[in-house]
C-alpha cells in the first residue's frame, strides 16, 4: 500500500513541517526580509528532498506506480501552492537543483542525463497534478510557469555568472520535456502545449541568449518540435515557427551584413542554412506562406539563403522549364492563381505615418480605385524614409517591401476582376488591357524615380523578392521588372534591375523559377536592347560574366557552365 510507504510516510512529514512554516510567518511579524529569506532556504531544502524521494522512487525496482503517484497527489494537493508566488518560486528552485544535480556524478560527456531526464519527468507528472484535469488551458498555463522558471535559471547563471553557464544540462531538460509531452499525447489540443514551448524558446532566443545560441538551434530543429509543430497541427503552428526562425536571422544579421563570422557563428550559419533546406524539401508551403517575413530579416548580403526561400513551391506542382522555346508564361493555368501569403506584413502599412492623415494602405486603395490624387504619387518615396537617431534619413527596407506586396495583390487582385469580367462577358482574352497598364505601375514608376539609389537596390530587391514558382504574382512582378527596364530613360535604374537579377543568378543553385524566366526574357528579347547598354561592357570582367550567365541560360535545359543554373530545389 503506497500509504504505508517509509519514503511516503516521511514526505508527509516533510510537506507538514512546510506549511507549518508558512503558517507561523503569517501569524508572527518581525523583519519581513529575515522571515522572507527564511522561508526561501527552508524551500531550497525542501525542493532537494522532494527531488531526492522522487528519484529514489523512480530508479528503485520495488516502486510500485501508486508510491510515484502518492508522492505527486500529496505535493500537490496540499493548498500551501495555492499561496501566491509559491508555486513559481518552487519550480525555480527546482529547475536550479535540477541542473546543479546533472553536473554531479556526470559521464565522460559532462551531463547526468539521467538527472535531467528524471526531471523532466518530475515537471511533467506535477503540471498534470496541478491542473485541472478539465481544463486544458490550466495545464499550458502551468507548464508556461514552469518553462518561464527554467528561463530565469538560465538568465540568473548567464549574465552574472557567464563563466560558469553550461547550456546542455538546460538543453536536456527541455528535450526531455518534449519528449515526456510528445509520448503521452493525453492532451486534446497538442497545438496550446507546444505554444508554451514555443513562447519559452521565444524568450530564450540568441539575441537574448547568446550562450545557449547553439542548443536553441538545435531545439528548434528538433524531432519532438519542429515536424510537430509545422506538420501535425498543420498551418496553425506555422506562424509560431515563423517567429522562431526570424529570431535566429535577426541574430545573424549583423554579423552575416558584415561578412565576419567566427567559427561558431559560420557553424551556426551552416545549421540555419540546414534548417532552410529541410524546410524547402519537406515543409515548402511553410516557406511559400512566410516568404516576406523571412526575407525580410534576411540581409540582402546573404543571396543564397534567400534564394533558398523563394526557391519553395507547393509539393503538388510540377514546374514547366524554363527554358522551354517561345515559353508562354500568361498562358500557364498557375499564372493566373494568385498564392497564399501570411498578411502579417499589412501591419507596416495601417500604422500612422508622422505628418500624414492616411496610411499606406490607404493611399494605395485609393489611387488603384481612382488613379488620383497625383499628391499620392509625389509623396510616395519620402513615405518610405525613416528617421535615424543623428538626423539623417535612410530608406525604410521592411516599409518599402510590404508596399510592393501590397501593391502587386492589389494589382493581381483587379486582374483576375478584369479577366471574370471579360469570360463572363464571352469576350477574347486580347480584349484585356496590359497587365503593366494601371495604377500600380505608376507607383512603382514614381518609386523608382523619387526614391535614391539604395532605395531603388531596395524597391527591385521587394520585387524580385516575388518572382518565385507559376503563380499571379510571378507573373505580374515580371511583366513590371520588364516594363520598367523598358520604359526608364534612367540607365542607373536599368542597372539597378540587373544587378539584382544577376547577383541572384550567380549565386549557388538553387535559383527561383520567376527569376529564371524573368532574366532569360531580358537578355534574350530584342525589344528590350539588353547587350547595347554601356554596364554590359563596363570591364571585360563583367562582360564576360554576362556573357557566361547568357550561355548557361540559353543552353539546353540548363546545362551551362559549371553545371547550367537550373535543378529541382528539392532534389
Amino acid at each position: 500500500n503506497a500509504r504505508q510507504s517509509p519514503v511516503i510516510e516521511s514526505f508527509k512529514a516533510t510537506i507538514a513541517a512546510l506549511r507549518n512554516l508558512y503558517a507561523s510567518a503569517d501569524g508572527q511579524g518581525g523583519n519581513n526580509e529575515d522571515r522572507a529569506s527564511e522561508l526561501d532556504a527552508y524551500l531550497k531544502a525542501f525542493v532537494s528532498r522532494v527531488l531526492d524521494e522522487w528519484v529514489d522512487l523512480k530508479l528503485c525496482k520495488k516502486a510500485s506506480d501508486n508510491d510515484l503517484g502518492a508522492m505527486v497527489v500529496r505535493l500537490t494537493g496540499d493548498n500551501i501552492f495555492k499561496r501566491e508566488g509559491v508555486m513559481d518560486k518552487f519550480f525555480s528552485v527546482l529547475c536550479d537543483d535540477i541542473v546543479l544535480r546533472s553536473s554531479l556524478g556526470a559521464s565522460q560527456a559532462g551531463l547526468n542525463v539521467d538527472i535531467t531526464d528524471l526531471g523532466g519527468s518530475f515537471i511533467r507528472h506535477l503540471v498534470a497534478r496541478f491542473a485541472d484535469p478539465k481544463d486544458d488551458m490550466n495545464k499550458v498555463n502551468i507548464l508556461a510557469r514552469a518553462l518561464a522558471a527554467l528561463h530565469r535559471s538560465m538568465v540568473k547563471v548567464h549574465f552574472s555568472s557567464p563563466e560558469m553557464f553550461r547550456p546542455r544540462p538546460y538543453f536536456r531538460l527541455i528535450v526531455s520535456l518534449l519528449y515526456e509531452y510528445s509520448k503521452g499525447r493525453e492532451h486534446r489540443e497538442p497545438l496550446q502545449l507546444l505554444t508554451a514551448f514555443t513562447t519559452a524558446l521565444h524568450a530564450m532566443q540568441p539575441s537574448r541568449l547568446p550562450g545557449f545560441a547553439m542548443h536553441w538551434l538545435e531545439l528548434l530543429s528538433h524531432k519532438y518540435f519542429m515536424p510537430l509543430l509545422l506538420a501535425e497541427n498543420g498551418p496553425k503552428g506555422w506562424p509560431m515557427f515563423q517567429r522562431l526562425l526570424t529570431d535566429l536571422l535577426v541574430f545573424l544579421e549583423p554579423f552575416l551584413k558584415q561578412a565576419k563570422l567566427t567559427e561558431p557563428l559560420r557553424l551556426l550559419y551552416k545549421g540555419t542554412l540546414r534548417i532552410l533546406l529541410v524546410l524547402l524539401h519537406d515543409f515548402p508551403e511553410f516557406l511559400c506562406e512566410h516568404h516576406f517575413a523571412l526575407c525580410d530579416a534576411i540581409p540582402t548580403t546573404c543571396i543564397q539563403m534567400r534564394n533558398l526561400v523563394l526557391s519553395a513551391f507547393p509539393r503538388n506542382m510540377r514546374l514547366p522549364d524554363p527554358f522551354t522555346p517561345n515559353l508562354k508564361v500568361d498562358l500557364l493555368p498557375e499564372s493566373h492563381v494568385a498564392p497564399r501569403v501570411n498578411a502579417a506584413y499589412m501591419q507596416y502599412l495601417i500604422a500612422a505615418r508622422p505628418g500624414s492623415e492616411t496610411n499606406l494602405k490607404q493611399d494605395v486603395d485609393t489611387y488603384m480605385k481612382t488613379l488620383a490624387p497625383m499628391s499620392i504619387l509625389t509623396d510616395l518615396p519620402a513615405k518610405m524614409m525613416r528617421r535615424l537617431e543623428n538626423g539623417t534619413s535612410v530608406p525604410d527596407s521592411t516599409v518599402i517591401h510590404a508596399l510592393v506586396l501590397y501593391i502587386g495583390r492589389v494589382a493581381a487582385d483587379v486582374r483576375h476582376s478584369q479577366e471574370m469580367q471579360i469570360q463572363s462577358q464571352g469576350l477574347q482574352q486580347s480584349t484585356l488591357p496590359p497587365i503593366v497598364q494601371g495604377g500600380h505601375m505608376d507607383m512603382f514608376m514614381a518609386l523608382a524615380k523619387g526614391l535614391n539609389i539604395e532605395g531603388r537596390y531596395i524597391l527591385f530587391n521587394a520585387m524580385a523578392n516575388q518572382l518565385r514558382y507559376p503563380n499571379a504574382h510571378t507573373h505580374l512582378f515580371s511583366c513590371v521588372i520588364l516594363a520598367m527596364f523598358e520604359k526608364t530613360g534612367d540607365e542607373s535604374t536599368k542597372e539597378v534591375i540587373t544587378r539584382v537579377l544577376l547577383e541572384r543568378l550567380i549565386a549557388n543553385r538553387p535559383h527561383p523559377w520567376g527569376l529564371l524566366i524573368t532574366f532569360i526574357e531580358l537578355i534574350k528579347n530584342r525589344r528590350f536592347d539588353f547587350w547595347s547598354h554601356n554596364f554590359v561592357h563596363a570591364a571585360p570582367e563583367i562582360e564576360r560574366l554576362f556573357e557566361t550567365v547568357a550561355r548557361s541560360c540559353s543552353s539546353s535545359h540548363g546545362q551551362g557552365p559549371g553545371g547550367g543554373i537550373m535543378q529541382d530545389p528539392r532534389s
